[in-house]
């Protein structure tokens, strides 16, 4: 895939492979009522650790939208959004509102305008 990947222009230089771990998957089920019903298995995703983060902190921190959920740790989400710079960072949580984790304190839903 990654040939096909870097023949559309996407950059790759920041993938890490982990050949002892699996992807991950998810499972979308819709009913007759057009509502659904999302099973993820995070699998590598768990490995995004904040040691990574801390690794690859100027190139995360180099781009103006950084968006994230919860397949990756709940650490590693908090590190992204504690990090102190002087730049403008709009860092979005995407949690499904039917997530039934305990969702950490700082990523309570709050209100957004609308776009």
């Amino acid at each position: 895939y990654f040939e096909e990947f870097r023949k559309n222009g996407f950059d790759l230089d920041y993938i890490k492979v982990m050949s002892d771990r699996t992807n991950g998957i998810a499972i979308i089920n819709i009913d007759e009522d057009g509502r659904n019903n999302i099973v993820v298995y995070p699998g590598s995703s768990r490995s995004l650790t904040p040691d990574l983060i801390k690794d690859n902190l100027e190139t995360v921190l180099s781009h103006d939208i950084i968006m994230t959920q919860l397949e990756i740790p709940v650490e590693t989400v908090e590190h992204i959004a504690r990090v102190k710079t002087g730049k403008n960072i709009f860092i979005a949580i995407v949690i499904s509102w039917r997530y039934r984790g305990s969702v950490p304190r700082p990523f309570h839903p709050c209100a957004l305008p609308a776009w």
